[in-house]
């Protein structure tokens, strides 16, 4: 496990003024008719936003596929705070396509804890339930769901926390062809983050946090600045999705 305290920001250059003011006008005209933005000084400026960026890699996609990894930020607005990085073990070898994709490899984690212990120590970390701080992943219901299902192998309670999904919020602000696709990648390019992302879990969670930032940024111009508007917006995209 690795961590830093060292503060560094993640407000990177996104686009051009004039494409990001039509892209901001574009999301304000989506959201508009179906959402109204917190009351200024009710809600949770950006600025002060109390992030967990989470990025899990695991052995499939499947509910019965295991965690290999754990990578997280801890940010308060654009600033990283924390950082964690752990390995996993999982109960059974990585399939080599797996090991092709995220270049983790089942001898890498033979000497690595089980989620039984892992977990435990990122909870801790990550002051989970800690008021006010939201959960933020790029397909936010994939990593929760993993967090969720170790939470329970450890006999540990769960409480679904506020989250923002930055593939939702890049589906809403960067609709094509402004982009080829949402993927982590494509997004992290369009945004000219420093970190790009490959597969493995702090450096995705790097990527995310980036990505956040650009978003964020877009969302604000489009009237939406404040992290409840943020969980709101997510919120509401999520339900109308079939």
């Amino acid at each position: 496990m690795g961590s830093s305290t060292e503060e560094r920001s993640h407000s990177g250059p996104g686009p051009d003024p004039g494409v990001r003011a039509e892209l901001a006008r574009a999301l304000a005209r989506r959201l508009e008719a179906a959402l109204t933005p917190a009351l200024e000084g009710l809600g949770t400026p950006l600025e002060r936003a109390d992030w967990l960026v989470v990025d899990v890699e695991t052995t499939g996609l499947g509910r019965a596929c295991e965690i290999t990894e754990i990578g997280a930020l801890r940010m308060r607005g654009t600033q990283v705070v924390d950082e964690f990085e752990e390995l996993v073990r999982p109960s059974a070898p990585i399939p080599p396509f797996i090991e092709k994709m995220t270049g983790i490899t089942t001898d890498m984690v033979a000497g690595a804890a089980p989620v039984q212990a892992v977990y435990p120590r990122f909870a801790a970390w990550a002051g989970a339930g800690a008021p006010g701080r939201v959960l933020v992943a790029h397909n936010v219901d994939f990593d929760m769901g993993f967090l969720a299902r170790a939470s329970r192998a450890c006999s540990m309670p769960w409480r679904t926390p506020p989250s923002v999904d930055t593939l939702s919020l890049a589906r809403l602000a960067l609709p094509r062809p402004v982009v080829a696709d949402h993927r982590l990648g494509t997004v992290a390019r369009y945004f000219r983050t420093a970190t790009a992302p490959g597969h493995r879990a702090l450096g995705d969670a790097r990527a995310t946090g980036e990505v956040l930032c650009g978003l964020a940024g877009l969302a604000a111009e489009a009237g939406f600045g404040q992290v409840e508007d943020l969980v709101a917006v997510c919120r509401w995209y999520a339900a109308r999705r079939p």
